[in-house]
């Protein structure tokens, strides 16, 4: 199989496998925000804030190092699976002690005390042992395994969940089936690893752990800082706020996090083949970047002008009259999607390249600027605040990626950001001009001037669509 097939597989079959969970994870929390009301939803949404900043942390940054391990020596998969393993459920329990305390110092009133206890002590452990499995799935590019354990058991969890609130159950049993859930998915894995590789076993290595250990904590310090400062514009408004104002924030988001449950699986599908690009010539590896980066830019933009025209209609369509404070949270939100996607892929040349340090100068500085604008903000503006802190923390992130990549490798400016930037230039001023006018209308006009700008300057080439082309290329 070439590596552009790969990656289309590999990617197609993570995205279908996350955008079925995440889309089931959509009717729920539909269901929670529409029947249940915007102040359950806001607990909710509180709580998972704290639940995510939880297994972000606990994995100790083995998602991301091990497919880059094992990807370059895949015959030591079984031996670092299982030492990462290990590693992952002590640092789970210790996460569990650290934010149950931090928890009960903020002194949250009792029912939403109550709820973030029961999302970390039922969720964290099985969802960091499940993550490590995928991250070495990911590893092997075996990406079907994925599919495979998520499809069934994902349509399960909601159907149970709905049908278990339905009965009267309290918002709490939500996340005792996502426990069950990952716990699930983790015995899974563990036979598709059984199965697949005969010399898959338990094999402590102390030495191999400390190592790991080591090697994974700039990966820990990227990855805990980012979730705890994603997560604290929601932190904010609970305590700034209400829980209540959580849960229109969240509805407006949810939307955006739709958008974003794509962006893992591609960033996922593409870090392997990076991470052996950067071991072949300077040259090809900067090319391939450059091609993405372009790619990427061209096709989000009017996923961006989509959204913002189409908030309205989403907001009050699917969530009801009681949300209407989200529409103008879903279009500051839609802002963020395209300097997000290309961070990420920036973000991923870093890593691919041994350059975590300089992921971790990016974490540092952007979370200091979210933190920042969130204290400002927030207080002054509520919901509105926290969407245009969100938007600004995603483009610092963006400059500082894109600065530190253009300093590793031989960046085709005109190429991959010139000649995009020309379209999106131009769709952006027709679309501001006539939005007075019907914004739907605009967003339409404003699409077609955009293909139509990208087809005279020849942005695309033959050679960046060869790169999905499923023949084999000459090396």
């Amino acid at each position: 199989m070439t590596p552009a097939l790969r990656v289309l597989k590999n990617s197609t079959l993570l995205s279908f496998a996350v955008l079925l969970e995440r889309g089931l994870g959509f009717v729920l929390a539909w269901y929670v925000a529409r029947i249940l009301g915007p102040e359950i939803w806001g607990e909710y949404s509180t709580a998972l804030s704290f639940v995510t900043i939880a297994v972000a942390i606990a994995p100790w940054g083995f998602l991301i190092l091990l497919p880059r391990k094992i990807s370059r020596n895949l015959d030591h998969t079984s031996k670092l699976l299982t030492n990462a393993s290990l590693i992952g459920g002590i640092t789970s329990i210790l996460t569990m002690g650290l934010l149950i305390a931090v928890v009960l110092l903020l002194n949250y009133p009792a029912q939403v005390e109550t709820l973030i206890l029961v999302g970390i002590l039922f969720v964290v452990l099985p969802q960091t042992e499940a993550s490590i499995f995928e991250a070495a799935i990911t590893g092997l590019e075996k990406m079907e395994w994925i599919f495979i354990a998520r499809f069934p058991l994902s349509i399960l969890r909601v159907a149970g969940s709905l049908l278990l609130l339905a009965l009267g159950f309290n918002i709490e049993v939500l996340f005792i089936i996502l426990g069950i859930y990952y716990f699930c998915v983790f015995l899974i894995y563990v036979y598709f690893f059984r199965e697949s590789l005969k010399s898959f076993r338990l094999q402590i290595d102390r030495s191999l752990m400390a190592l790991l250990v080591r090697q994974a904590i700039p990966f820990v310090i990227i990855v805990s800082l980012t979730q705890v400062f994603l997560q604290a514009d929601r932190i904010f408004l609970s305590k700034l706020r209400d829980t209540e104002t959580v849960g229109i924030y969240a509805t407006g988001a949810m939307l955006i996090q739709l958008v974003y449950m794509v962006a893992p699986a591609i960033m996922t599908s593409l870090f392997p083949g990076l991470s052996r690009a950067h071991r072949k010539t300077q040259e090809h590896f900067s090319k391939l970047v450059s091609q993405i980066f372009k790619l990427l830019l061209v096709g989000v933009f009017p996923l961006v002008i989509v959204i913002v025209s189409l908030a309205s209609v989403m907001i009050l369509l699917v969530f009801g009259d009681s949300y209407e404070p989200s529409i103008i949270v879903l279009q500051i939100l839609a802002l963020g999607i395209l300097p997000s996607f290309l961070s990420r892929l920036l973000y991923r040349v870093l890593l691919a390249s041994d350059n975590e340090r300089l992921g971790i100068n990016v974490t540092l500085i952007s979370n200091v600027a979210s933190l920042i604008l969130n204290i400002v903000l927030i207080p002054r503006y509520g919901v509105i605040g926290a969407s245009i802190a969100s938007v600004c923390t995603i483009l610092v992130s963006f400059v500082q990626n894109f600065f530190y990549v253009n300093r590793l490798i031989r960046f085709d400016f005109v190429s991959a950001l010139w000649l995009p930037m020309v379209s999106i230039v131009l769709s952006s001023f027709l679309y501001l001009w006539l939005m007075d006018w019907n914004i739907i209308g605009a967003g339409i006009l404003s699409i077609i001037l955009f293909i139509v700008v990208l087809v005279i300057t020849q942005t695309i080439t033959r050679d960046d669509l060869a790169l999905f082309s499923l023949k084999r290329r000459p090396n």
